[in-house]
């Protein structure tokens, strides 16, 4: 495997950005050595990933989060196009990465440190983790649920909240005879 294709993350506590070798930057040069390192809080030490473990459910939660990032106010995605994506751990445990940290987190844990889109979407996130493991189906309506007054939680405009539930709805991971609330 090349360097530019090696996943790996930042060894800084703090940062522990996920990336791949074509994404570190140069340092410092010395002479015909260049040291290189994390994009966003320059250390210089990073470690290897596995590559990610993936299977038919995570496929779909995948599908799921790109759809989002694709519609509306584009949850789930930077401006640079980067989208968020969950896999498996080494232990079976369903990680997020995230959009803009570009962070691993583990979805099983009660702190999500580096997670940025806020608790309706987390709570999204936490049905998915639930779909994965235990093969829950996520009932439709949590998909930019709707408010009495009319409005909807994620602040889509109606017509395009509609079209992407549209989309979504086929995805095998909802329930099929969900009723809008």
């Amino acid at each position: 495997m090349s360097m530019k294709t090696r996943r790996m993350e930042c060894s800084n506590r703090n940062c522990r950005r996920t990336m791949y070798g074509s994404d570190l930057v140069p340092l410092k040069t010395e002479g015909a050595i260049s040291t290189l390192g994390c994009p966003k809080c320059g250390c210089d030490s990073t470690y290897d990933l596995e590559a990610p473990v993936t299977n038919e459910r995570i496929d779909q939660c995948n599908e799921l989060i790109r759809l989002i990032a694709s519609a509306g106010r584009k949850f789930f995605s930077d401006k640079d196009g980067y989208v968020s994506t969950l896999e498996l751990g080494k232990r079976g445990r369903v990680l997020f990465v995230d959009y803009y940290t570009r962070r691993r987190i583990d979805t099983h844990a009660h702190e999500w440190r580096g997670f940025t889109s806020g608790g309706t979407l987390r709570r999204l996130v936490e049905l998915m983790r639930d779909y994965i493991k235990k093969g829950e189906k996520i009932p439709l309506w949590v998909i930019g649920n709707r408010r009495t007054d009319g409005t909807n939680v994620w602040g889509y405009p109606a017509d395009e909240l509609e079209a992407l539930r549209v989309l979504v709805a086929k995805l095998p991971m909802f329930e099929s005879d969900e009723v809008s609330v």
